[in-house]
């Protein structure tokens, strides 16, 4: 009988030496919360954990072996999106050479969008598609007992005589509440750095999963494809702790829709003023414009929040029909308004390349972005990845360039075209885009008035140069 230990790991964001996940722009350095959140589990469920990034071991296969030979493991269990889809297959292959009789489990975004393909590398013992926690729980007490039947566990893709079976799915997780919050202990032991915050002592939380709208170029609605949210009461318990035992000054909250339920940001706004839990908030994964007004947006001022995102996507309204965004131009200018009048910090996020995509409403986003004028906007080269709408909408028509998982990051070249516009097109919009909002007098002398903090000098200085870099660069 082995020991009742689990390894999780991170695959490394790099391939000689270049960052696949994040392109030439530097990234946030995120911790990997997903793998904290198996950990909490598996641990309330008497097994123990550890938890390996890759980015963080300077000569990460000589830790792995030495925890590999020290240490009997139920199973390894890899995380991975797209682009770290063949970091994450290497990382199974060298795991096997050095534990070949240890099972090797893989899940995440890009298993769940597709597990077919996924499983056509051998190296996977298991694919665990869609959330996580239960699933892999009953695969691990499985694996403990020494089953060698796992046809009854749902959501679990398993090999049976050399072939790929793939269980029913499982239901999603109806009360969130029952989780175990995430174990933090890798987030305190290594500098995670966020983005644009005031404060170092900053961490992340999720307080819900899903979002009811249906973006074509999606990828979180595959795995997440309900809403369900925690309690108030719940959430507040978490940041109480963040707060009092890890010193958070600031809390990053990573929801796709935190605003959908208006009772429940009032019921989480009213406890933090009980309980005198005094932090800064701020929605670096945005919110959506149709579930905001003024009311709502004083609320969230009023418990701390000091930055707010939304997501536009595009400036032209047929394209947003298009994408199935479900918002209108007008609600996206109010939102900003609202915001702007109860002084939040604001952030947009616009997409070029989307389908429907031109010159011309690529032009019309960003004239729009220019008159929405957030603080902050964030323009992004949309990466249609496999399994969704998008990717299937350009493939139809020929219009998909880049076949290589390792090429669809952020920041990377583009991996499509349009019926009109090349790569190198999307490129030099994409840099127009930042010239025509950054360039100007006004602009950079608001720039510099958001540094309110050293934390945010230094991440604003590298972030500035690398957009001065994306500007004035050449093709990718």
């Amino acid at each position: 009988m082995s020991e009742k230990n689990v390894l999780l790991i991170a695959p490394t964001r790099f391939i000689e030496g270049r960052d696949i996940a994040y392109g030439r722009m530097k990234p946030p350095e995120y911790s990997p919360l997903n793998l904290s959140c198996l950990k909490a589990v598996l641990e309330a469920n008497g097994f123990t954990a550890t938890i390996l990034d890759a980015d963080l071991e300077p000569e990460f296969v000589a830790t792995l072996s030495r925890l590999l030979q020290s240490k009997s493991f139920l199973a390894i269990g890899i995380t991975c999106t797209t682009p770290l889809f063949e970091n994450a297959k290497s990382l199974a292959d060298t795991c096997k050479k050095l534990a070949p009789a240890t099972p090797v489990v893989v899940g995440g975004i890009h298993p769940t969008l597709l597990p077919h393909e996924t499983a056509e590398h051998p190296a996977f013992d298991f694919i665990v598609v869609g959330e996580g926690e239960i699933t892999l729980t009953e695969l691990v007490k499985a694996l403990d007992r020494g089953d060698t039947d796992f046809s009854c566990i749902d959501g679990l893709v398993h090999r049976s005589s050399g072939r790929a079976v793939f269980n029913k799915s499982r239901e999603q997780i109806q009360d969130l509440d029952s989780l175990p919050l995430p174990d933090r202990n890798l987030q305190t032991s290594y500098f995670y750095k966020y983005p644009d915050t005031l404060f170092r002592d900053t961490f992340p939380i999720v307080t819900s999963r899903g979002c009811p709208a249906r973006c074509t170029f999606c990828c979180a609605r595959h795995m997440f494809p309900k809403v369900r949210f925690r309690s108030a009461r719940s959430v507040v318990d978490e940041i109480n702790t963040l707060v009092s035992e890890y010193g958070a000054k600031e809390i990053h909250i990573w929801d796709d829709c935190f605003t959908m339920r208006r009772r429940r940001v009032y019921e989480i706004a009213a406890l933090l003023e009980e309980n005198n839990i005094r932090v800064k908030f701020a929605f670096p994964n945005g919110i959506r414009v149709d579930t905001v007004d003024r009311e709502l947006l004083v609320a969230l001022k009023n418990m701390g929040v000091y930055s707010i995102a939304f997501g536009v996507e595009s400036g032209n309204q047929e394209v947003l029909n298009l994408v199935r965004k479900g918002i209108t131009l007008e609600q996206v200018e109010k939102a900003f308004a609202l915001a702007k009048a109860v002084k939040l910090e604001t952030w947009g996020f616009f997409m070029i390349g989307l389908p429907g995509d031109n010159e011309r409403t690529i032009l019309d986003t960003i004239e729009f972005a220019r008159r929405v004028d957030p603080d902050i906007a964030k323009f992004s080269i949309l990466v249609p990845f496999p399994g969704t709408d998008a990717h299937r909408h350009f493939a139809a028509r020929g219009l998909i360039v880049e076949r290589d998982l390792a090429q669809y990051g952020y920041h990377s070249r583009p991996v499509h075209r349009l019926p009109d516009l090349s790569q190198d097109d999307l490129i030099r919009l994409h840099q127009l885009a930042y010239r025509r909002f950054y360039l100007r007098p006004g602009k950079v002398v608001q720039q510099l008035l958001r540094l309110k903090s050293w934390e945010r000098v230094k991440t604003n200085v590298l972030t500035g140069l690398n957009v001065i870099r994306l500007i004035f660069a050449g093709s990718r």
